[in-house]
């Protein structure tokens, strides 16, 4: 009898049990990440925003370990969930501010090819997700020589002035001197160009007095029609307007807003201003009757905003937010 007409000798049981407990367990691991991962975004009545649900706890659970310690390190940890697939993400393009309509240059470029435009959209899209933020509503001690942390948010210019009003609102000044004063101290020189005069009309008090009402405030008409246009501000987070939500880019979209800025300066040779202009996520929530006003449905029944929001982001750096 020749080696081949020999029968194959069979795999011993305890070793083809091992074997198939291993690719059990390699089925379930790849299955469990697979599932654990968030489904969505889901359409809830009565909320403004998509809402996104969790995988199922029982996946989850296996999940939490299989994923750390076997399949990263055999690099199979993707669930192949990319931001591309989401459909609740920010309709978000670049425009270089002060360029003509007909000569307006947008990124991605529409003009340009397929590769340098797809390289283009991966670059805004992830200058958006921006984050809320609130002053704290207790003030925070911090040691003795150590600086106050400062945050970057966005805000309009003329909300900038009503906010900065705000904090000397009911105060009476004796004379239009101290008012003005208190107005330099608080208002940028560009702000005093636009509102000053308007604020002393409206600030004069029933008598020499001069005082400002929140009705007063309020009164101050805007000379920007584009109410939407925001811009980017810092300041210590204590001194961040209490009551108020803003949004803040978050670290990395920073980071791309300045070398890109720069690139951009290096490219033209010339400083460029970034304008950062946005749709926020329809989602099918907009279908269902208006909580506010149920004859309606949602996307024609205010506040429900589809308008682009423009941010500016001039090179990347904020304004200052008070005279220096």
């Amino acid at each position: 009898m020749t080696e081949q007409d020999k029968p194959a000798r069979e795999l011993p049981g305890v070793f083809k049990m091992v074997i198939s407990v291993g690719i059990v367990f390699h089925l379930l691991a790849l299955g469990a990440v697979a599932l654990a991962v968030q489904n969505g975004p889901w359409s809830v009545r009565y909320l403004s925003t998509p809402s996104n649900s969790d995988g199922p706890m029982f996946a989850s659970s296996i999940s939490q370990y299989t994923t750390p310690y076997y399949l990263q390190p055999l690099m199979l940890a993707n669930n192949y969930h990319f931001s591309s697939n989401l459909t609740d993400l920010q309709t978000i393009y670049l425009e270089l501010a002060g360029q003509p309509k007909n000569k307006a240059v947008k990124y991605p470029d529409a003009k340009a090819n397929m590769w340098v435009r797809y390289r283009q959209r991966l670059l805004v899209s992830g200058i958006g997700d921006d984050k809320p933020i609130q002053a704290p509503a207790a003030e925070p001690v911090y040691p003795p020589g150590e600086a106050i942390p400062e945050v970057t948010f966005f805000c309009s210019p003329f909300d900038a002035v009503q906010l900065k009003l705000g904090q000397i609102k009911d105060i009476e000044f004796k004379s239009r001197e101290s008012f003005v004063l208190e107005l330099e101290r608080l208002l940028t020189e560009g702000e005093r160009e636009r509102y000053q005069d308007e604020i002393l009309k409206v600030g004069k008090g029933p008598t020499s007095e001069f005082q400002l009402t929140d009705r007063a405030i309020k009164s101050i008409s805007n000379p920007e029609p584009q109410a939407k246009s925001l811009h980017m501000y810092q300041l210590p987070i204590t001194r961040l307007p209490k009551g108020q939500l803003f949004y803040t880019p978050s670290p990395a979209a920073s980071i791309l807003i300045r070398s890109y800025a720069r690139y951009l300066e290096r490219q033209k040779g010339e400083p460029v201003e970034l304008v950062r202009l946005f749709r926020n996520p329809m989602g099918p929530a907009v279908m269902f009757p208006s909580p506010l006003d149920p004859s309606k449905l949602t996307i024609d029944a205010p506040p429900y905003d589809l308008d682009t929001i423009a941010n500016n982001l001039g090179n990347g750096k904020p304004r200052s937010w008070s005279p220096k």
